[in-house]
């Protein structure tokens, strides 16, 4: 058994919108890596995120999202129920973010696995998670 997988193109500029365009495909895992999402396109995917109910791992390393991403993330992430694993690594995350994504969790028995290497967290905060 094989879920659908959606993908683009690593290094490429993708905009907020088309993102969104492809966690509504409606597959089960999304991978927007290397996007140069930033904050707006993290913002965009929360949203969406709050009431999608297909993809259960989103991929979003090294998009630069900030702790401003990390927040709005977090908010989502306490409204789905669907997602089990979200990959963060290498996005400019430092401890508010980290602190907003564990506050999530804790709300969401739902996530399994949630990657945050190569970020500024405070190793406190990291193990927590």
């Amino acid at each position: 058994f094989f879920s659908r997988f959606s993908f683009s193109f690593l290094g490429a500029d993708m905009e907020p919108e088309d993102a969104v365009d492809m966690l509504r495909k409606g597959d089960a895992r999304v991978g927007l890596c290397y996007q140069n999402l930033g904050a707006a396109g993290a913002e965009a995917l929360a949203e969406e995120l709050k009431t999608n109910r297909t993809c259960t791992a989103l991929h979003l390393n090294g998009n630069g999202i900030g702790s401003d991403g990390a927040w709005a993330l977090a908010e989502a992430l306490k409204q789905n129920s669907t997602l089990t694993h979200l990959h963060l690594q290498m996005n400019d995350l430092n401890d508010p973010g980290g602190e907003s994504l564990l506050d999530a969790i804790k709300l969401n028995n739902r996530i399994q696995k949630l990657t945050l290497k190569f970020n500024d967290i405070d190793v406190e905060i990291m193990d927590q998670i």
